[in-house]
């Protein structure tokens, strides 16, 4: 009997001294209630300053009612999870008398009247660890859209952003996290209003083992997706991007970053371009004079892009240091103001290889080659019409390279691309024509059964296709009704 009573007794002292409070589920609506317990869609709270000022228990999530809105107030997630248990704040439903978390109708909306926060901090600021804020609209702030600053594991999903004066999404100083499924819209205006500079749409600073995929960023005065300063181990993918003055894909002071699969290109709406005659860059790699000197640009692999009238469509320059281990390989270019610009040296392995370079506009230049751009390993690129110096090279192909769009890429008005404008035809000469660049860089989107739009892509592999590497970023499958032997199918990306 005292075995048992001592096993019972240190069974009681074990959950005394490891058991957590349960993680709780907190509800807002508009005509909610403050002074009540926040547990249901019937005692749900009414205000931000409720939330703010609440002492949460690690887990907790915190859904707001669709179709809300709440004006004039910063919301602070400074409360975190755990992995078994992350924390969301998010949205939710009714349907048959029941919480339903989600979205139906409109998403929740916070608005921040164009007058918080201030213009360092986000709107929504997340400083919790294991944190998710997802289906929320985040309009008019004053500062950034949502701040995740100096945290780990943060997700920021299926958020709407329109018209911040920051950032749009700003992770700062954040190690892991996912950055998907979220629209930009009408952000980074600092410069169009009173800053000398251009702002970001969406971007890490100082942050690491970060995943940017599937969102769509455009219509903004600034920059697109900018990994600047001391970012590392970043993997941006699926994203489309078009409309953005200055430059959609900025890579700078950063290391060991993927660039690929996304749709970039501009339209005839000038009111985003970077001049009278001409839109912003494409993917621009460099090392601007003003970062820190003690960074480096190295190990940044771009390919598989689809990128259509920008200023310039790929670019490379030194800046303050040579960019080191990039790899340039199976992009498709389309009539861009400059097709390929190369700036500055020295390089230090770089390579540009199984590319595209389509002119089609008599005002399209096809390379801009300065400084030491001879260092450049370049190979089995399409050049539409002939090049010479040293981005020629005896194994290019030179001649159109029959896409399936032939006509009309500098006149499209914002969201008619889906990929498929960039599929090979059977006669294509880039068909068999590439080399192989190793299995890391084998697989590439099937333009012709893939939609970005939908978020829906088909990778299909090098290997398993005729009898050589495709050049330019598309996979043309003889037969599409047989499945290739290796064939990856994502849809919604995942």
């Amino acid at each position: 009997m005292r075995r048992y009573l001592f096993l019972t007794v240190t069974l009681l002292l074990f959950f005394s001294l490891t058991a957590t409070p349960f993680a709780a589920t907190y509800y807002v609506k508009p005509d909610g209630n403050d002074n009540l317990d926040g547990r249901s869609d019937a005692s749900a709270w009414k205000t931000i300053g409720k939330i703010n000022s609440y002492s949460f228990t690690i887990g907790d999530d915190v859904y707001f009612k669709c179709a809300g809105t709440w004006a004039g107030a910063q919301l602070i997630v400074a409360w975190g999870g755990t992995s078994a248990d992350r924390v969301t704040v998010g949205a939710y439903y009714m349907s048959e008398g029941s919480e339903i978390h989600g979205v139906s109708g409109n998403k929740p909306i916070i608005d921040g009247n164009d007058s918080v926060p201030d213009q360092y901090d986000g709107l929504v600021k997340v400083t919790g660890n294991y944190a998710d804020v997802e289906n929320l609209s985040i309009k008019n702030s004053e500062g950034k859209g949502i701040l995740v600053y100096e945290s780990s594991n943060n997700n920021v999903t299926g958020c709407y952003i329109e018209n911040t004066y920051r950032r749009g999404i700003h992770y700062q100083t954040v190690d892991t996290g996912n950055i998907e499924d979220n629209e930009l819209n009408d952000c980074a205006r600092f410069r169009e209003e009173t800053g000398p500079y251009y702002e970001v749409s969406l971007g890490p600073t100082e942050s690491s083992n970060l995943n940017i995929r599937r969102n769509i960023v455009h219509d903004t005065h600034g920059e697109g997706i900018n990994l600047f300063n001391n970012n590392s181990n970043i993997l941006v993918e699926y994203n489309i991007i078009y409309d953005v003055r200055s430059v959609a894909m900025y890579v700078d002071a950063s290391r060991n970053v993927i660039i690929r699969y996304n749709l970039i290109y501009n339209t005839s709406d000038r009111t985003y371009w970077r001049a009278a005659d001409y839109p912003g860059q494409g993917i621009w790699v460099t090392y601007e004079p003003w970062s820190p000197s003690e960074l480096s640009i190295e190990n940044i692999y771009i390919y598989g892009n689809l990128v259509a009238w920008c200023r310039w469509g790929l670019a490379i320059d030194t800046g303050q240091a040579s960019p080191t281990n990039v790899f340039m390989f199976n992009n498709t270019i389309v009539d861009c103001w400059v097709n390929m610009w190369v700036g500055g040296g020295p390089f230090i392995n770089v390579n540009v290889k199984n590319n595209i370079f389509w002119k089609i506009s008599d005002n399209c230049t096809m390379t801009e080659l300065s400084g030491q751009a001879s260092q450049i390993n370049w190979g089995y690129n399409n050049w539409s019409h002939s090049v010479s110096g040293p981005a020629s090279a005896t194994s290019d192909v030179t001649g159109l390279p029959k896409l399936r769009k032939t006509t009309g890429w500098r006149s499209v008005n914002g969201g008619d691309l889906n990929g498929t404008e960039f599929a090979l035809e059977s006669n294509s000469p880039n068909v068999d024509a590439g080399t192989n660049l190793g299995k890391e860089f084998g697989y590439i989107p099937e333009c012709d059964q893939s939609d970005w739009k939908a978020k829906n892509f088909l990778l299909v592999s090098q290997d398993s296709q005729g009898s050589g590497w495709e050049i330019g970023a598309d996979i043309h499958v003889a037969n599409p009704s047989l499945t290739p032997p290796s064939r990856l199918r994502i849809l919604g990306g995942q």
